[in-house]
């Protein structure tokens, strides 16, 4: 969040939202809120759903390192950094969808959440020519290349690739078989691992902070047109 702090958007709702705090003595009962700071508030929520979601991002990276074996007793290594790279692919994809649902809130369009589409909002006539566009369609293109992965992992399979896939057997023995020796291979596997993850770490934080930079200038081009909306309201 605090990455996204000094942006248009942001810098717009903050001080609605204190104001409204101290008017409110604190209770942040939403029956005494007026339209303007209902606006705010709602547009806040819609904006911390993704910098929420681009945070858990980041700590799925970081948790692919993570793995302590006398703590994650049920699952061993391989399946630790499965479930990461799994987390990770899930979250990043869902970035794109939270931006065009802050866009929906913004404009006011009133579509059901599970509407929010490019169709619906990108090609929508009061928006596609709007100075934010440029910087939605760059997050979109970025997270279209991971699309696929994404959908198999939602909906038919586990998290697949070679060099992970090499990795299982030696686990699965050391947990399972008894009368193999798995001592002489561990450190190898370890290393194998740790390489592995190493790299994957690396590319995700990558994916991620490009990311990042979209979202920075679509905040930024999204805060005027949310105080101009909001400046009415008063």
């Amino acid at each position: 969040m605090d990455q996204f702090k000094d942006t248009s958007l942001f810098s717009t709702l903050t001080p609605v939202l204190r104001d409204y705090i101290i008017r409110s003595n604190y209770s942040m009962n939403r029956d005494l809120m007026n339209i303007h700071e209902e606006y705010c508030a709602d547009t806040f929520t819609y904006a911390t759903n993704i910098t929420d979601c681009i945070d858990q991002t980041y700590h799925a990276i970081e948790m692919l390192s993570g793995y302590r074996r006398n703590i994650h007793k049920s699952i061993n290594r391989p399946d630790y950094v499965t479930f990461m790279i799994e987390n990770f692919y899930m979250r990043f994809t869902s970035i794109y969808d939270r931006m065009l649902r802050l866009l929906n809130q913004v404009f006011e369009l009133g579509l059901p959440e599970r509407e929010c589409r490019d169709n619906t909002i990108v090609k929508n006539g009061n928006i596609r020519t709007k100075s934010f566009v440029s910087a939605l369609n760059k997050a979109n293109k970025l997270i279209s290349t991971h699309r696929a992965n994404r959908n198999k992992i939602a909906h038919s399979q586990t998290h697949t690739e070679d060099e992970l896939n090499s990795l299982k057997p030696f686990y699965h023995l050391r947990d399972n078989d008894v009368s193999f020796d798995h001592k002489k291979y561990a450190h190898l596997y370890k290393t194998m691992t740790d390489d592995f993850v190493k790299q994957k770490k690396e590319k995700f934080t990558e994916l991620l902070d490009t990311l990042v930079l979209y979202v920075k200038e679509f905040f930024d081009n999204v805060g005027k047109y949310v105080l101009e909306i909001a400046s009415k309201k008063k």
